[in-house]
């Protein structure tokens, strides 16, 4: 989610420059099943906006989330033509959170709305840990997603069980570099956003504002 692009569907949109497909995804991609361990906790998770709406990327109108802040011109765009018009799109509230990729055990970005944030609080304080039967808090053992794909790619369904491994991370994961989640959800600008309401090629605009990929840069708590 490239500050103000939130597309990644097989390489990292965040660099914002030509050869940002070439370079592997700073983010965590769900399809299938997959087990990781989160590494915030729920004061260190922040919330942006963004509309998935479409615009033209490469001469092409394709669907892309443009991250956005509560107003702006394109929330403007959107009161004025109404809901009746095809083209308006409400804003979706998500989230960010760095996990341990246990495919691999890397650090990636999660990017999620409220369907998986709420499936992973059913899971806090609900399982007990083997042995002690002390309560764990989401973030103490491994979690399993489950990824069903529908018609459309909206209809995916997801599901999350508890994962095997309840015991704390080794010491050479502990000290894996975090993402700094702050710097990853911004905003476009707003004059950005108004050259992308009037057709200007998304592609252009990211190479322009030459955002870099994210990087681990902050130690684990």
């Amino acid at each position: 989610m490239g500050f103000g692009d939130n597309t990644r569907p097989k390489t990292d949109a965040t660099s914002g420059t030509s050869d940002g497909a070439k370079t592997p995804s700073a983010y965590l991609k769900l399809a299938g099943e997959q087990t990781i361990r989160i590494l915030d906790r729920t004061e260190d998770v922040p919330f942006y906006w963004q509309y998935y709406m479409p615009v033209n990327v490469g001469g092409t109108y394709q669907d892309r989330g443009i991250v956005v802040g509560r107003n702006g011109p394109i929330a403007q765009y959107m009161k004025e033509i109404g809901s009746q018009d095809k083209k308006f799109r409400k804003p979706g509230k998500r989230m960010l959170l760095n996990v341990l990729d246990r495919a691999d055990n890397t650090v990636k970005i999660l990017d999620l709305g409220n369907d998986l944030l709420n499936k992973f609080s059913v899971l806090h304080k609900r399982i007990r840990k083997s042995g002690s039967m002390e309560a764990m808090n989401v973030w103490d053992f491994d979690l399993n997603i489950v990824s069903t794909p529908g018609k459309e790619p909206k209809d995916v369904q997801r599901a999350v069980y508890p994962g095997e491994d309840q015991e704390p991370l080794a010491a050479e994961l502990r000290a894996l570099l975090k993402y700094d989640l702050s710097t990853v959800a911004r905003p476009m600008p707003e004059e950005m956003q108004v050259r992308l309401l009037a057709g200007d090629d998304l592609l252009e605009i990211l190479r322009e504002l030459n955002w870099e990929r994210p990087t681990p840069t902050v130690p684990q708590a």
